[in-house]
């Protein structure tokens, strides 16, 4: 059955097309650096400022066209699966329109649940078309949000009643069908799970919807329902307080040397005595991972513009801490679209914090001795940042031509991209420098087993597929969102010794923190025009 005019089979060859012409490209712009190194050497009378950085932009449009290479395929199996599946999700989408018609839901909510719950349980294959179609209707309401807030500008808040009494029959369908699904769909982890208090019944509800809702869900609405709130947020984050996060003057971190950008963090303020494990016969500190994310001026923090933070820990050693979503920054590029695209793969320009990390890492590197030993953690999206980053043609090789060594690796509730290319350090499907530069390096990836975010966006953490992956389970139902946000408080001493403790030792007698990079300046404009 068809029913679209789309050629899946011509999509599917275009992007196979652009995929190899993205893989020319990319090689052509690492020759094109040598050259250019080349010419540079040679040529000293004058500067050509037309040669510079014209390497790295032809790579950039390399990993675009990768990207739009990668989108394509996703788009012509959307289309296969549309036409060679159509009539069974005709028929399943028919299903569910006459169930809701004949128990009338909106009428009558306890008497629909069984036969829904009933209907998925026999029918695994309708979780998915129920999610998608509570996805398309949170997208539709937040449009119609977004219409409001422009069509009646600050005073848009005098029509929440409207919306409220547009929007709450359809709401409380969306809560029903999730609920009937999210029973059926959990069914065995609901049995098997001990029950001693009504609270636990809740606790067990939301962590079921936190671990289902969001891989059935299409890649491409889940991108415009993010987008959607990002809008949103930005445009109440005046009432909300929440248009940046500033790091409050009482924890303020001035700077010690100027000249070298060295800021004034002691050693006790950034590592926790409590998290020191033990303390070597050289005075170097073992510390447990919950380490890089204790206290206000911790390696892994989430202030406005300190999203990825550097410190050296050794002679020749140095970490970075990359932060994840902050829905405390409207403003900043951490939000939940950049949660969505790193979930998906998405290294390409669309994705601003990646941009951003990307940027900070190269300068950072600058500043680096070369031969030096880099160590890089991150939390939640901060996770797929190290991922996405360590995968980067350019970083690669940046990395191999300032002979830095990539030590270790440390996540914790990671947004793990979901591709095969950017899913791990290494990847399943590796660069070729990916196995030199990484032949050696520990990694280690913590995860909270009530944490479904993590558990669940992007590739997951599948400890069947995906190797260094340790479960943090404390016996008990948490909230997820809770789970999401205590690895700083977390208890590791369950795990194997060696994950116990970070795979790198602090030395009292080389700490320092560094200053951001400051963000790169648009180009003056050309004399000649455009």
């Amino acid at each position: 059955m068809t029913i679209s005019s789309a050629r899946p089979a011509a999509l599917t060859r275009y992007a196979r097309a652009t995929d190899a012409s993205a893989t020319r490209l990319e090689h052509e712009a690492h020759r094109l650096a040598g050259i250019l190194s080349h010419f540079a050497a040679r040529c000293t009378e004058y500067r050509v400022s037309a040669t510079d950085g014209l390497a790295g932009r032809l790579s950039v449009a390399a990993r675009d066209q990768a990207s739009l290479a990668a989108w394509t395929v996703e788009v012509a199996r959307a289309f296969t699966a549309a036409d060679t599946r159509a009539a069974a999700a005709a028929t399943l989408r028919a299903q569910v329109i006459r169930w809701m018609r004949d128990h009338r839901v909106h009428m009558s909510l306890p008497a629909g649940l069984g036969p829904l719950i009933e209907l998925v349980r026999r029918r695994p294959e309708l979780a998915g078309e129920v999610w998608n179609g509570i996805a398309l209707m949170l997208d539709y309401h937040l449009a119609e949000i977004e219409r409001v807030m422009q069509m009646y500008g600050p005073a848009w808040t005098s029509q929440i009643p409207a919306l409220i009494a547009t929007m709450g029959p359809s709401l409380a369908l969306m809560g029903m069908l999730a609920g009937g699904t999210v029973v059926a769909s959990d069914a065995t982890r609901w049995m098997a799970q001990p029950i001693t208090s009504p609270a636990d019944v809740f606790e067990l509800a939301h962590s079921s919807v936190w671990g289902l809702m969001y891989r059935p869900v299409d890649e491409g609405r889940m991108r415009s329902i993010t987008a959607r709130l990002d809008r949103i947020h930005l445009a109440v984050c005046g009432t909300l307080g929440t248009c940046s996060h500033p790091r409050p003057p009482e924890f303020a971190e001035p700077l010690r040397d100027p000249a070298r950008g060295i800021l004034d963090v002691p050693l006790e303020a950034m590592y926790d005595p409590g998290t020191v494990r033990h303390r070597g016969a050289d005075g170097r500190l073992y510390i447990s991972p919950q380490a890089l994310m204790y206290g206000e001026h911790s390696l892994i923090g989430s202030y406005s513009g300190e999203q990825v933070r550097l410190a050296r820990v050794g002679a020749h050693e140095y970490a970075f801490g990359i932060s994840g979503l902050d829905v405390a920054n409207a403003q900043g590029p951490n939000n939940f679209y950049a949660v969505a695209l790193t979930s998906q793969g998405n290294a390409s320009s669309e994705n601003r914090y990646f941009a951003y990390v990307r940027e900070q890492l190269l300068g950072h590197l600058e500043r680096l001795p070369e031969g030096s030993t880099l160590h890089l953690a991150g939390h939640s999206m901060g996770g797929g940042m190290v991922m996405l980053a360590l995968n980067d043609p350019e970083v690669q090789r940046r990395l191999r031509d300032g002979n830095f060594t990539v030590g270790s690796v440390t996540t914790f509730g990671a947004v793990r991209p979901n591709r095969p290319r950017v899913n791990d350090v290494p990847p399943e499907t590796p660069s070729t420098l990916a196995g030199p530069l990484f032949a050696d390096t520990v990694v280690n990836h913590y995860v909270d087993t009530d944490d479904a975010l993590a558990l669940n966006v992007g590739a997951g953490h599948d400890p069947r597929r995906f190797a260094n992956v340790h479960l943090l389970d404390d016996r008990d139902i948490d909230d997820p969102r809770v789970a999401h946000l205590s690895y700083d408080t977390s208890s590791y001493r369950g795990l194997p010794a060696a994950a116990q403790v970070l795979p790198f030792a602090i030395d009292p007698a080389y700490h320092e923190v560094y200053a951001p990079i400051p963000p790169a300046r648009p180009p003056a404009p050309s004399p000649c025009g455009n």
